[in-house]
């Protein structure tokens, strides 16, 4: 599985979110949520993680994962998205 390697996956954080708002805004721009986003990263849990996703230093998108207690041994993928010009090209498996 090597293609594994040529993905780069960046924590949010408040450096960063601006870009991951704007991939969000990219994706859902009739809802596109900077508080959801803001929150995440202001509130992270050791077991939530936010991702900027590289490939060979080209953004590509955005992905995460929560868990809540409300739901045991569940994970959730939340945020994912693949910016339009990066589609259709394998993500969906590399990720």
């Amino acid at each position: 599985m090597d293609f594994l390697y040529n993905l780069k996956y960046e924590i949010f954080n408040l450096k960063n979110l601006d870009v991951a708002f704007k991939i969000q805004k990219q994706t859902w721009p009739d809802d596109p949520d900077y508080a959801d986003l803001y929150n995440k990263v202001i509130n992270s849990k050791d077991d939530n993680y936010f991702f900027l996703v590289y490939d060979k230093n080209i953004l590509v998108g955005i992905t995460g994962v929560d868990v809540y207690d409300k739901y045991p041994n569940t994970i959730w993928l939340d945020w994912f998205t693949i910016l339009p010009e990066h589609r259709r090209k394998g993500y969906r498996e590399k990720v």
